[in-house]
């Protein structure tokens, strides 16, 4: 076991793990001798080792015979009243929905996760109760979103969301393992209780998140995403099972609600993330050796470009947006100005830089912001008032985009290729807005031409005059 998930037991710890074992020994009195319970779970355990491995037809049978032994253990253990039987049961009706769920029987899944919650009603706030109460109520929150009925969905996963914060903020106890409740022993190397409790309101607020998608709640969706996130690193200084470019692709997914909402500090710092945890899988890479070294270290370097160039059209959506937005923002200003010349020199001084748009909170990645500040000082948040602002963004945004077209080539990612030069085509136009010089203005105009004419010719030759869906922007 971790040493992290060890504690010295102070003497009132050591009396009430006493108690804790005396009533264990309730389980062993269970209608049967001795360890009875414990030794059918074991039995359970044993039929289910290596199924990933197994043969689909042969897990069935294994799952089915483990569904029968479970039941047995149900049926012993409704002949105990004490507290901790009832939670023994809860769990055995928690785990045969799981089996139950994975041979697609979802209605009788469902049945035995109410159970469990129902059973847990008096002690789901317990250390023994609050794996099983959080766990039961994720398992129905999945199970309700796969069925589309989202809203249920999410007040079973508000309520796992409400059942850790209270026991985290509130109780401050160390929850007991499930295993333990059934007299088993933990296993060393696995993860102890409180990693587990920390695993279970990850995937909470991961479903969190997908229902709140589902439901076309953005804010809670972008929030729940975020939280996730954050999750998954304060886990992995634990687990080290961190799934960097995975990581590093969501964060940057997260950027593009805020940069719709024009929340550009909130985009940034999500995007910054993304670039910080993609350096350091950078590193590890690096580490293992180079794309010759083995064709599994060769698919891990595949990845890391395929991630790295999808972040850098992210980072260069953000700068389109910041100057789109900045762009629309002085038009805006100038015309409820009432004033006949719109040029940004004009009305630059009565504009404010930053946002005045407030959110419900401000979501940072806490721990790593002290890495950020290097990736952030390349790229300003606020808001562009003149040529001088907004060049620096404009050539940030043709560097991201050179950097996705060195994965996106016109050889072998044509779309996407041509999409990138309709990017970098965007930005152009949005700079000349900023240009007072009509003679620059024109030259910026005509590069914008060249470069779409140049893609569509290369499609030409390549497609034989088929476009597919490539549509030029106004």
């Amino acid at each position: 076991m971790h040493s992290y998930c060890i504690k010295d037991k102070s003497n009132t710890e050591s009396i009430l793990m006493l108690n804790y074992f005396d009533r264990m020994e309730c389980l062993e009195r269970v209608n049967h001798p001795g360890s009875w319970v414990k030794e059918k779970y074991q039995e359970v355990q044993q039929l289910l080792e290596h199924e990933a491995k197994s043969d689909p037809n042969k897990l069935y049978e294994k799952k089915s015979k483990a569904v029968e032994i479970l039941m047995e253990i149900l049926e012993a253990l409704t002949h105990c009243k004490e507290t901790l039987c009832t939670v023994a049961a809860a769990i055995t009706y928690l785990n045969i929905g799981i089996l139950r769920a994975d041979m697609e029987d979802t209605g009788f899944a469902t049945e035995c996760y109410k159970k469990c919650i129902d059973l847990l009603e008096d002690s789901k706030l317990t250390s023994e109760g609050i794996l099983p109460a959080i766990s039961g109520n994720n398992q129905l929150g999945l199970i309700y979103a796969q069925r589309g009925s989202y809203e249920e969905a999410k007040d079973f996963l508000k309520q796992a969301e409400d059942l850790y914060i209270k026991f985290t903020e509130d109780i401050k106890l160390d929850p007991v393992h499930m295993v333990s409740i059934m007299g088993i022993e933990e296993i060393e190397g696995n993860l102890c209780a409180k990693s587990i409790l920390e695993k279970l309101h990850t995937l909470t607020l991961y479903y969190l998140a997908q229902v709140c998608r589902e439901l076309d709640d953005k804010c809670n969706f972008a929030l729940y995403c975020h939280r996730t996130l954050s999750k998954q690193l304060s886990q992995n200084k634990i687990t080290q099972d961190l799934d960097y470019v995975d990581w590093a692709l969501n964060a940057a997914a997260i950027s593009q609600y805020f940069i719709e909402q024009d929340k550009f500090p909130q985009a940034r710092h999500h995007l910054a993330a993304a670039s910080c945890i993609l350096e350091k899988y950078s590193e590890i890479l690096k580490a293992k050796g180079t794309r010759e070294t083995s064709e599994i270290i060769a698919a891990q370097y595949e990845n890391y470009d395929h991630g790295s160039a999808n972040i850098a059209r992210c980072w260069a959506k953000y700068g389109i947006a910041l100057l789109g937005a900045s762009k629309e923002r002085l038009m805006k200003q100038a015309e409820e100005e009432d004033q006949e010349d719109s040029k940004p020199a004009k009305v630059a001084d009565k504009v404010y830089k930053y946002s005045q748009i407030e959110i419900m909170e401000d979501p940072r990645f806490v721990d790593l912001e002290p890495e950020l500040e290097s990736i952030t000082n390349e790229v300003t948040d606020m808001y562009l008032l003149d040529f001088n602002d907004a060049r620096p963004v404009f050539l940030n945004v043709r560097k991201w985009l050179d950097k996705a077209k060195e994965y996106y080539t016109f050889e072998n990612h044509a779309s996407d290729y041509a999409w990138i030069i309709q990017d970098l085509s965007q930005a152009y136009k949005y700079l000349a807005f900023f240009e007072d010089n009509e003679d620059r203005q024109a030259r910026m105009h005509k590069r914008r031409i060249d470069i779409l004419e140049e893609v569509i010719e290369d499609l030409d030759r390549a497609r034989g005059n088929v476009f597919g869906d490539l549509g030029l922007e106004d």
